[in-house]
């Protein structure tokens, strides 16, 4: 899976290589970082007023993440179960797939 964010606001995926790309139920906002897993099924989005998306079904549909803000970056571990957002300040994990998150020292 790929994942690309369109001028429309909107996240895009593609299954074939790039080669045709279906629009996401994302919202409609301006993204900054993106990372999936491996499988693409553990999407994590960061959108430019710093709120964080998470997708756990390949992009089909997806959660705003509630008390982290002010995203700035993010990652996600091969398998996905490992995910981390990034303030200026400070990060929060999630291990276990995006279901919670703890923020760090």
């Amino acid at each position: 899976l790929q994942a690309a964010a369109g001028a429309n606001g909107k996240i895009w995926l593609s299954s074939d290589y790039g080669a045709s790309w279906s629009e996401s139920s994302s919202a409609s906002v301006s993204w900054v970082d993106m990372e999936m897993s491996r499988t693409g099924q553990y999407i994590l989005a960061a959108t430019s007023s710093g709120d964080l998306y998470t997708s756990v079904d390949y992009g089909s549909s997806w959660t705003q993440v509630s008390g982290v803000d002010n995203i700035v970056a993010v990652s996600v571990s091969e398998d996905g179960d490992i995910l981390g957002a990034v303030t200026q300040a400070r990060y929060y994990v999630s291990t276990n797939f995006g279901s919670s998150w703890t923020l760090g020292p």
